[in-house]
């Protein structure tokens, strides 16, 4: 086996490697609980459903009142029928307790339900189901959105004479939550979050990706391992989505200009992950 042939030998079984991890990080097991509010409902949903498409096993669980706001269409189109969970309507929802799950996401989580949930109140399916995953020390992320009454005061004029005491005492709930060891996001944030712990994911795509062999003949084999490079593109590179995530930056972390369309949401890791490797997102 000549030179040549030996590193191609190496690259393919790292490249090998590589791909083992991607796959396994599939494995992950997520619970999405859904409450009776439509703020930020919808891009909860959008969220969830990369996940999907990301091979991630979810199972939902559902209150009485998020059927008011819910198109259970929507829920049965992301979610296998065995596993979903609703409030009251399944026999079988004992089941759920003695499962175990790698993330709880809180989708649109209603003042309602943060107030009981950190006033230690479990008489739904959902507050006492999060009960349990913070007793057992479950990682948890919450979407804030229904919460946030200072900004909610900003934007809807129903929410302009909020009552500071009021505004006040929400706080105190959040905090109460940040306490238990609960993550507070935004909606559009939920699978740069939920992704997190497979940030080595995105590091080994990136690496797979932009690793090219350059082989010099004349040297010996330690100055030819030493001289494979990472090829710099410095061209625009156009990313058509409306949610522009983590991910997709890291997906695409060879190129210095990112181009996405004028109505795309940034969410906040995307920014900093762009920040910290000097990509310019550029809006059109």
């Amino acid at each position: 086996m000549n030179l040549d042939e030996l590193v191609q030998a190496v690259l393919k079984e790292v490249m090998a490697k590589i791909d083992n991890q991607i796959i396994n990080k599939s494995d992950k097991k997520v619970a999405v609980i859904f409450t009776g509010t439509t703020i930020g409902l919808e891009e909860s949903i959008m969220q969830i459903r990369e996940l999907k498409n990301h091979g991630v096993n979810m199972t939902a669980v559902l209150s009485q009142a998020a059927l008011n706001v819910i198109d259970m269409n929507v829920i049965n189109d992301i979610f296998n029928l065995e596993d979903i969970y609703i409030d009251g309507k399944c026999q079988d929802n004992k089941v759920i307790y003695n499962e175990e799950f790698d993330l709880i996401i809180c989708a649109n989580l209603s003042i309602n339900s943060i107030a009981k949930i950190a006033t230690g109140i479990s008489d739904t399916l959902p507050t006492a189901f999060i009960s349990k995953c913070i007793i057992n020390g479950t990682k948890i992320i919450v979407s804030k959105n229904a919460a946030d009454l200072d900004n909610l005061k900003k934007s809807d004029n129903s929410y302009k004479k909020i009552p500071i005491a009021y505004i006040n005492m929400i706080k105190g709930y959040l905090d109460k939550l940040e306490s238990y060891g609960i993550k507070l996001i935004n909606s559009i944030d939920l699978f740069d979050y939920a992704m997190q712990d497979n940030s080595e994911e995105n590091e080994s795509i990136k690496i797979k990706d932009r690793i090219v062999p350059k082989i010099n003949n004349e040297n010996n084999m330690a100055s030819e391992i030493n001289s494979i490079q990472t090829e710099e593109i410095s061209s625009e590179y156009e990313l058509n989505k409306k949610i522009i995530s983590k991910e997709d930056i890291a997906l695409n972390s060879e190129n210095k200009k990112i181009v996405v369309p004028s109505y795309s949401i940034i969410t906040a890791l995307a920014r900093d992950l762009a920040d910290e490797i000097g990509i310019q997102i550029i809006k059109r």
